[in-house]
């Protein structure tokens, strides 16, 4: 070997790295090791037994247990005792090594640290600079000798050949030393965690959750084990809601940890955490700002939930994938502050929350019943039945998104959309899912409105309608109303087949609307009108109008006689003491309640639509008639009149339940014959 033809510091350097591990345990103050001391060899290597363990539990200072100290590897002697402590030291905390895309679990008790460790060349193995970097940064030294001995070899041989160093030595520095391979690998690193369990309040009067989890993450590869005492060249993060997103580009591997509060006074217990590091995205999400779920209606003791609609476009065999597929939401549900320091994470709501349509990919609630739905609109959307829920109640439902939505462009996290294997998340990109924004629903208080779902005539019928629970089953309930409006529909059509719908174009009775279209806004009308939908009586919404004042509830009792008195003077006197339709009073007896009235376009639409012939008419605007019979959409509220598709809450755009409407330009529109003030 050559020495006197390499760089005077290189040939220095591998000198250095030839005999660093004797050096390492020989510098210092302490004495030299007396060789003559029975069972010890000439050769320290041979005499000393280096064996990492942890230290359970910590020490301070005076050796007591300390388990606010960070969990440490010690070196060990084979001969304990004839040896000082002090010549050995204590090594720096060794960090757990967090893979590539999948999830760690780990639980911690009060004033506890766990540092981890993320390597860019574990994220991308078939890269040499990147592995390379990563061993660097960590501090191995045989990775980093043999990089240098390889770069070394091939320096040494080009001065053998008589060639000029000095270019090849400023190429090295500038590529191939530990300082120009850091600058080559850069990514960009996803960290994501979310809170599975944490501590639970001492008494029934704690009702604040227990502090957060807090992550410190060093900014520099020289602080390897950042912390509460360890903050040079470290940024804090506190988990908000349980959940932690946090990305940062660097070309080094990174040290965090994770920390839990120094001490609880009002809560007992450890927090489990999943924590996941990605080069591709966020393997955990959540999106404050935005709903995915929307509140349809509820009664005492169930209510029901929506999506938006999974997709505006129309192709058949897009659609069918979509409603076939696996659903792409999951829904908790449980009241605000069950999920409080939980709501955006995942694990942990799945833990906590007391409704939920699927716990660790298995749908094991009977209290939540999942379906995929073309109403309103005729757009897929993923609905949700929550039963057994307590009356008069503010409860919050959240959605979260576990899969694809086939050709839908979903937002995107990092360089991945959603992805998820249907059996397990484990190694997959984006695999935590994306939690979104809670939804506040309301039950009500009494029984007289219950919700109906799953009708066949009127399909877009889904909310709550008067009842009597003494009488009838939500099903049976169901069939009575689907089964009257389809009766009612028959002699509809009966009607209809008299105009000319088979003509050509020039003989029909419009040149726009179609015998088709002339149906299509009659069910609509006819399923909302026939069909009220109910609030308890004594709601709070003022956009309901008082219906069966003059009648007994179904456990016998009855409005206050001066109530009734009131009502019956009002110029709405008539409307209030009786259904809209009389066959309610008479069959189901449901007694007095709210109806939120149908909105006069459904009226509009049919004038506009059906021959003239039928002599469809609308209530004018301001009229005794129209004030008992219809109502106005408003945009600045969620339901002030009833329409098929209806929420409590607005769905915005695009994922706005599309429904037909007519035009409101025919509200002066007066045909005369058939009112439609039913």
């Amino acid at each position: 070997m050559l020495l006197g033809s390499l760089p005077s510091r290189l040939a220095l350097g591998i000198l250095a790295l030839s005999f660093a591990p004797v050096s390492a345990l020989t510098s210092g103050t302490s004495p030299p090791i007396d060789q003559s001391l029975p069972g010890l060899s000439a050769n320290p290597a041979d005499s000393l037994r280096l064996a990492a363990r942890i230290a359970s539990p910590p020490l301070d200072i005076d050796g007591q247990p300390n388990p606010s100290i960070v969990k440490r590897y010690e070196s060990e002697f084979a001969l304990d005792g004839l040896l000082d402590r002090s010549i050995v030291g204590r090594a720096e905390p060794v960090a757990t090594v967090i893979p590539n895309n999948v999830p760690q679990r780990l639980t911690l008790d009060v004033n506890e640290t766990v540092i981890m460790m993320f390597e860019l060349s574990a994220s991308n193995p078939t890269s040499t600079l990147s592995a390379s970097a990563s061993a660097t940064a960590t501090g191995s030294l045989s990775s980093s000798a043999a990089a240098t001995e390889s770069a070394s070899a091939d320096l040494a041989k080009r001065g053998e050949d008589g060639l000029d160093l000095g270019e090849e030595e400023e190429d090295y520095d500038k590529h191939w030393s530990p300082e120009g391979l850091l600058k080559r690998a850069t990514e960009t690193v996803y960290i994501s965690a979310n809170t599975c369990l944490q501590p639970t309040g001492n008494n029934d009067n704690v009702t604040a959750p227990p502090p957060q989890l807090t992550m410190y993450i060093s900014t520099s590869p020289e602080n390897t084990s950042p912390g509460p005492n360890s903050t040079n060249n470290t940024q804090v993060i506190n988990f908000t809601q349980g959940a932690l997103m946090y990305n940062t580009t660097t070309s080094s591997s990174l040290y965090f940890s994770i920390v839990t509060p120094s001490n609880l006074t009002n809560h007992t217990g450890s927090w489990q955490f999943e924590i996941a590091v990605s080069t591709d995205g966020f393997y955990h999400r959540y999106v404050a700002s935005e709903q995915r779920l929307f509140w349809v209606d509820s009664d005492a003791e169930a209510a029901v939930l929506t999506t938006g609609n999974l997709t505006m476009n129309s192709n058949a065999s897009l659609v069918n994938e979509i409603m076939e597929g696996t659903p792409p939401y999951v829904l908790f549900a449980d009241t605000a502050a069950n999920l409080e320091g939980l709501r955006y994470s995942y694990c942990g709501l799945q833990t906590y929350a007391a409704f939920a349509s699927e716990r660790n990919d298995e749908a094991t609630d009977d209290n939540v019943a999942v379906t995929m739905t073309q109403r309103s609109g005729g757009h897929p959307k993923q609905q949700f039945y929550i039963g057994n829920l307590e009356a008069k109640t503010t409860y919050y439902g959240i959605a979260v998104q576990v899969a694809e939505i086939p050709g839908n462009a979903t937002q995107q996290y990092g360089k991945v959309k959603v992805s998820r294997d249907v059996a397990g998340t484990s190694g997959r990109i984006g695999g935590g899912g994306v939690v979104y924004a809670r939804t506040p629903f309301e039950t009500k208080e009494g029984t007289t409105c219950r919700i109906i779902t799953g009708l066949e005539f009127c399909s877009d019928t889904e909310y709550a309608v008067p009842s009597n629970i003494d009488k009838y089953s939500m099903t049976e309930l169901a069939s009575l109303y689907d089964d009257y409006a389809a009766e009612k529909y028959e002699i509809f059509e009966k009607a209809l087949a008299q105009s000319a719908c088979e003509a050509n174009p020039a003989g029909r009775y419009s040149l726009v609307r179609t015998c088709d279209d002339c149906r299509k806004a009659y069910k609509q009308w006819l399923c909302s009108v026939v069909i009220p939908r109910c609030e308890d009586y004594d709601s709070a919404n003022l956009d309901s109008h008082i219906r069966n004042a003059n009648t007994p509830f179904p456990n016998g009792t009855s409005l206050p006689e001066s109530v009734i008195d009131g009502l019956s003077q009002h110029p709405l006197g008539p409307a209030f003491m009786s259904a809209r339709n009389a066959d309610i009073n008479d069959v189901i007896e449901p007694g007095p309640y709210r109806e939120i009235l149908p909105c006069d376009d459904l009226c509009y639409d049919i004038v506009q639509s059906c021959p003239s012939a039928l002599e469809f008419g609308c209530p004018l605007r301001g009229s005794t008639q129209y004030e008992s019979s219809y109502a106005q959409k408003n945009n600045s509220k969620a339901l002030a009149c009833n329409f098929p598709g209806a929420l409590h809450q607005a769905s915005p755009a695009p994922g706005r339940l599309a429904v037909g409407t007519g035009a409101l330009a025919m509200a002066m529109v007066l045909a005369v014959g058939a009112m439609l003030a039913v």
